[in-house]
């Protein structure tokens, strides 16, 4: 005997309820999926979610780390929203605000130049042996990504070099940076600034002839900010120079080099 239609129909309907009732119940999203699919959907979005919290902090931190400048005091000199004043490291331009001087040859090409490169943007501050000069200006070698502002400047032919004691650590880029302006003839080396460059120089006690002439053992500081000093007869004593404003001087006698912190040159 058969049996009645009705009674099949209400066992397809009740299995189709069943289905609708645990579709409703999956993540949206995952409905249809099976379920070590849907597993590894939720585990991907847990990386995700945790690697945007990472890149977060990382740019966070990043950004603790620069200075936006908000003004352009000179060549040499920046200010930023944080109200501090900033030095340059390593170089010197032309004044342009002292009121105690003339504005200088080249000096306002200097300051527009370093407001070109650093007005308005952030900037990252490494510090060498002092981090405050006299005048309570912060000092620093300043730089926008991987280009290094006070490195440009001398490159540029708009700074030149100035090493001072103790801060060495850029010395030898300095230098090798002045030569190849000089070289290229540019700025400050074009023969336009000769007033300049030689009261720049003047005022410098660089020399390779001590003022008593009892005292010929010559100090000097390397690129890596050592004291070393030199004595006649050695391989390197013609070719040092003693800069007394660097931090570098004479001594009458190998005693006097040892107690004020000199070793002896092993060449």
């Amino acid at each position: 005997m058969k049996k009645p239609a009705g009674r099949h129909l209400g066992y397809w309907i009740g299995l189709l309820f069943v289905f609708l009732l645990v579709l409703a119940n999956l993540p949206a999203g995952q409905a249809g999926l099976p379920q070590p699919q849907a597993q590894t959907l939720n585990a991907t979005k847990k990386v995700a979610s945790i690697n945007q919290k990472i890149a977060l902090q990382k740019t966070t931190t990043a950004d603790k780390n620069l200075f936006l400048v908000t003004r352009v005091i000179d060549g040499d000199t920046i200010e930023l929203a944080d109200g501090r004043r900033v030095r340059y490291l390593g170089i010197d331009t032309p004044e342009s605000v002292d009121p105690k001087k003339p504005v200088q040859c080249l000096a306002q090409a200097s300051a527009a130049k370093n407001k070109e490169l650093v007005l308005g943007k952030k900037v990252s501050l490494i510090y060498d042996q002092e981090k405050i000069d006299k005048y309570s200006r912060t000092l620093a070698y300043v730089f926008i990504g991987d280009d290094f502002i006070n490195l440009d400047l001398v490159d540029l032919g708009l700074a030149r070099a100035y090493p001072y004691a103790p801060n060495f650590l850029h010395r030898q880029d300095f230098a090798d940076a002045q030569a190849r302006a000089q070289q290229k003839k540019l700025g400050l080396w074009s023969g336009v600034c000769d007033d300049y460059i030689s009261t720049a120089t003047s005022g410098t006690a660089s020399s390779n002839q001590p003022l008593n002439p009892n005292c010929k053992i010559k100090g000097n500081i390397s690129a890596k900010g050592e004291k070393i000093y030199h004595l006649p007869g050695q391989k390197y004593y013609n070719q040092t120079r003693v800069d007394e404003d660097a931090g570098e001087k004479y001594f009458c006698s190998e005693r006097d080099a040892s107690a004020a912190g000199w070793r002896k040159s092993n060449i």
